[in-house]
């Protein structure tokens, strides 16, 4: 898992971007494949993201944006009010 913070979602991207690309040298040097279709990413706010302007890359593919994703056991939604991972 990769965290970053800030007001400005330009600065969360080229943040979190950055950091992929350190993580993907090392995984190229210790000979480790990176699943793309299990690598997802998520935005949590109070406030509605403008998704649209939302890309982060591996390589040459693209990680796509989820609304909720389970992390160690807990479903973890946008909002992180816990409402999905009641209902599962």
């Amino acid at each position: 898992a990769v965290y970053t913070s800030s007001w400005r979602i330009s600065a969360i991207i080229s943040r979190l971007n950055k950091s992929l690309s350190l993580i993907e040298k090392f995984f190229h040097k210790w000979k480790i494949n990176i699943n793309i279709d299990k690598t997802e990413f998520i935005v949590f706010t109070k406030r509605r993201p403008n998704t649209d302007s939302l890309k982060l890359t591996v390589g040459n593919q693209n990680i796509y944006i989820s609304h909720a994703v389970k992390y160690l056991g807990v479903m973890l939604d946008e909002k992180l009010n816990f409402d999905i991972h009641i209902k599962q």
